[in-house]
């Protein structure tokens, strides 16, 4: 399974890169919305999973 990792923060985004690879996922980063909506074109059969710290 592909996964589409969305966050500004680099480090959280590392982190959960090395978390989900670990255990088999296949994970792209987007480090903002605009390009992560030209990544989710591309990759539209991904699921979608949300964590927002406000």
């Amino acid at each position: 399974m592909k996964i589409l990792i969305i966050d500004d923060d680099e480090t959280i985004r590392v982190l959960f890169r090395q978390w989900l690879e670990r255990e088999g996922f296949e994970v792209s980063e987007a480090d903002n919305g605009n390009f992560s909506k030209s990544v989710g074109k591309v990759h539209s059969n991904r699921r979608i999973a949300s964590y927002e710290n406000l």
